[in-house]
């Protein structure tokens, strides 16, 4: 389909992965939890997962800051995700803001120019914290790699915000995403494997892992948020 129909993904895996995306707008709804917010008060672990790109050049790839909230019982709601061409400095106060608004724990790819990141956050601010999480192989993990979202998403694990309602009866009607957001979707359809993987997914992954080495999504993980905090100050 990509060398002679120049087709980024066959009918039928777009199909299967609308229908995931679908099923995860619809929990966001039913939880009500599918308005965008820009700032949130202390509550349960958040996390906010960045793929930096240190370039504002036009073929260079773009940086993903993204945001979730784990809930009690292991699901996990996209709070924002900024994605742009920004110089060092730049990400270093966007990744401040983010963890400000929200109360999160900021978690970056351990590359050598991604620990630079965080050098640049604490000089900035040595009271936010920034974690650096290690990433290789385990990538292509078929139990915990990149295409792991996908089984996650097929599961509704993933609530996508949306502009989509519950009418009285309860039938509810999905919608488009809020900016950023929308630049996770595209990477989710988009995907191949052999292929560069999109920066808002490669985010998407990144807080995945670091939470789920942390014990954060196991359901009731996060009944109390203190004990997962105090789990990632050991770390």
């Amino acid at each position: 389909m990509r060398a002679v129909r120049c087709k980024p993904r066959t009918a039928l895996t777009s199909q299967e992965r609308t229908r995931w995306i679908q099923l995860c707008k619809v929990a966001a709804i039913r939880a009500n939890r599918h308005r965008r917010v820009d700032a949130l008060p202390p509550g349960p672990t958040r996390i906010t997962a960045i793929d930096p790109a240190f370039t504002k050049k036009k073929k260079s790839n773009r940086t993903s800051i993204l945001t979730f909230e784990v809930l009690p019982d292991g699901s996990r709601v996209v709070l924002e995700n900024q994605v742009g061409k920004w110089e060092g400095p730049d990400i270093a106060d966007k990744v401040i803001s983010a963890v400000n608004r929200y109360g999160s724990i900021a978690v970056v790819e351990g590359n050598a120019a991604q620990r630079w990141l965080r050098d640049i956050v604490q000089l900035k601010n040595k009271t936010i914290p920034i974690r650096v999480a290690i990433t290789g192989a385990n990538k292509s993990d078929p139990r915990f790699g990149v295409q792991s979202i996908f089984i996650e998403l097929e599961q509704g694990l993933w609530l996508l915000p949306n502009m989509g309602q519950a009418d009285d009866r309860g039938n509810i009607t999905t919608g488009k995403c809020p900016e950023g957001i929308e630049d996770i979707v595209s990477d989710l359809l988009e995907y191949d494997s052999e292929e560069h993987t999109g920066d808002s997914l490669m985010a998407m992954w990144i807080g995945r892992e670091y939470a789920r080495k942390l014990g954060l999504l196991r359901p009731s993980a996060n009944d109390d948020h203190i004990t997962g905090l105090a789990a990632i100050g050991a770390r």
